[in-house]
């Protein structure tokens, strides 16, 4: 919020062995127990974290950040395979002349080779730990 380009690895290295009974914590992290800062003193302090963290403008500008997992897209692809689905049935629904019987079960049909490849590599294109949940 201030600006700074620091490494947050070395500033929590620090604040960790801060130790005592005037250190409030909240999550982990120190947290102001004082009074209001002025503004004044909000930029000295800014300065002063400056000129002692603050990486090299080198460092912190061949840093790249990972890509947020596009789950607009992996929502797409589940509905995608929901709507195909669908079809399938009102296909088998009219092919059969809209009457259900044991062989055209519309809603609890069989899943075709098709649709388990479909799956397969819908899961398989998703990163592990965050796979969109696919209802059988």
């Amino acid at each position: 919020f201030a600006g700074l380009h620091i490494d947050p690895r070395v500033i929590g290295q620090k604040n960790s062995l801060i130790q005592g009974d005037h250190i409030r914590r909240k999550n982990g992290c120190i947290v102001n127990t004082g009074a209001k800062l002025s503004r004044d003193e909000i930029r000295r302090r800014v300065a002063e974290n400056k000129d002692q963290y603050e990486l090299t403008e080198e460092e912190w500008t061949a840093i790249e950040l990972p890509l947020p997992e596009d789950a607009k897209k992996s929502e797409k692809i589940r509905l995608e395979l929901e709507l195909k689905n669908v079809q399938r049935q009102i296909a088998m629904l009219r092919k059969s002349g809209g009457k259900k019987n044991a062989e055209t079960d519309s809603v609890d049909s069989p899943k075709t080779e098709q649709e388990d490849d479909d799956r397969e590599d819908f899961i398989e294109d998703q990163p592990m730990g965050k796979r969109a949940r696919i209802e059988a």
